[in-house]
């Protein structure tokens, strides 16, 4: 077992152990040369000889190697045994702890397990366009780097197309409870198969709990011949409906491609609205970190080598590109609302005043006193007030016309007199029959005549005026 302090080709410098696995352990150390803080992965000094194991270990190396990507754990550099100093790879060092870790607390919301998925599809994809199939997909694998960046790490067992295989033949390599059913059933492993793991990791950042439990051969049986148990009511459906076609047995019925992948599980992360972390509320420990692997050659890949360290009592912070809704942007806003209606309410009455002054025929006061009066008055010119008589049978009233002739008195004891200021002539009066007396006033501005006749039986006076 290494110590801390101790210096790796003279470049390494060992400061303090991170991970601890089944045929590795992984510290925190500081590349010497160029100033930097990485992670450094010792091979057990009891697998150092043993060919299957150092063929796995050299093959991670130089795989992960080949490839540069943001959501894949980069290798820098592989030392081969020598003299008493096992063989070793130095990674990045990243300051988070893995997925399985921050599982431990409880599943997480809907739309930051559809971040993570389509952040481990971005480096899949990168992996398998280089013509890499992980085959060891799970959450100890993937690393949380700050900004829950998703590293994958562990290229340990991957296989690359076309190349000779480095596992025994008829060993079952990798993690049973992540198996796809072709794997299990022992046909070739391809890209689908990756998928397949990936969907199972949905499954558990879901759920909280990977979807079998038992032996090995167990949960590889389970894999093979039983559907997966239906997720929580609370996940949405075109989320749990996603996560059964990555898990489908048949890999023409998953995803074409992890490309694929990555962008459905962007869409529907951003269609979701965002939560506050794990549902337990589990947190991050600032300042951990580490890489690691995960091996075995037993069947299965015992977790190990994974750095960082998580806190109970924390939160996850809201992670990016996650729409995340607040208790404050859900609460209403009374006085927005109010004067919105208040506006409404004065709109409806505006427009309903004016339905109903159009139906009932209603003309505002200010129209009405600018409009020219029907009824005749006393001062316009060029009319006159009708002719009049009243208190008796014979009384008449006669229309005003226009004047042709100055007034004049009628024969008898009628007389008429005309004061007005336009010009009009009354018509002759109809004879009436009593004693009465008429009168007719007038009032006007400008220059008229009036005739007035009266006649009847006993003292009468018709008086007519035009004005």
């Amino acid at each position: 077992m290494a110590l801390a302090g101790t210096v790796l080709s003279d470049r390494y410098e060992l400061a303090e152990q991170i991970g601890n696995g089944g045929y590795c352990e992984v510290w925190r150390a500081t590349d010497t040369v160029l100033s930097r803080p990485v992670a450094v992965k010792l091979l057990h000094p009891g697998y150092a000889s043993k060919a299957d194991v150092l063929a796995r270990f050299r093959a991670e190396a130089r795989h992960a190697g080949a490839l540069s990507h943001p959501n894949i754990a980069r290798v820098y550099d592989f030392r081969e045994p020598a003299d008493w100093q096992p063989p070793y790879l130095v990674m990045e060092l990243v300051d988070g702890p893995s997925l399985a870790e921050v599982l431990a607390g409880g599943p997480f919301h809907a739309a930051q397990a559809m971040d993570i998925i389509a952040q481990a599809a971005t480096g899949l994809q990168v992996a398998h366009a280089a013509g890499l199939i992980h085959r060891d997909v799970k959450p100890a694998n993937l690393l949380l780097a700050p900004g829950y960046i998703v590293k994958i790490t562990d290229f340990g067992i991957a296989h690359a197309v076309g190349s000779a295989a480095v596992t025994p033949s008829g060993q079952m390599m990798g993690t049973p409870g992540y198996h796809a059913p072709e794997q299990v059933a022992g046909e070739r492993v391809t890209s689908a198969s990756d998928l397949y793991a990936l969907g199972v990791v949905a499954y558990e950042c879901l759920a909280g709990a990977p979807p079998f439990a038992g032996t090995a051969v167990e949960m590889a049986v389970a894999h093979r011949d039983r559907p997966l148990p239906p997720l929580p009511s609370s996940v949405p459906a075109e989320v749990s409906a996603f996560v059964a076609e990555l898990t489908a047995k048949d890999p023409g019925r998953r995803p074409g491609s992890a490309a694929e992948v990555a962008r459905r599980a962007g869409r529907l992360r951003d269609g979701l609205p965002g939560g506050t972390g794990a549902a337990s509320g589990t947190g991050v420990a600032s300042g951990a970190g580490g890489t690691g692997g995960t091996g075995g050659t037993s069947g299965t890949s015992e977790a190990g080598g994974t750095g960082g360290t998580s806190e109970a009592g924390g939160e996850l912070s809201r992670w990016p590109g996650i729409p995340v809704t607040t208790a404050a942007d859900e609460q209403p806003r009374p006085a927005r609302r109010r004067s919105a209606l208040a506006l409404a309410a004065m709109v409806l009455a505006g427009l309903t005043g004016l339905v109903l002054a159009s139906l009932i025929g209603f003309t505002p006061a200010w129209h009405a006193l600018r409009a020219p009066s029907s009824v005749p008055s006393s001062r316009s010119p060029g009319t006159s007030a009708p002719a009049r008589s009243a208190a008796g049978p014979g009384s008449v009233t006669s229309p005003a016309r226009p004047a042709a002739a100055q007034p004049r008195a009628t024969a008898g004891n009628a007389s008429a007199t005309a004061s007005a200021s336009a010009t009009a002539t009354a018509p002759p009066a109809k004879p009436g029959h009593g004693n009465g007396r008429g009168n007719g006033n007038g009032n006007g501005n400008g220059n008229g005549s009036g005739n007035g006749n009266g006649k009847g039986n006993g003292n009468a006076q018709a008086v007519s005026a035009s004005g």
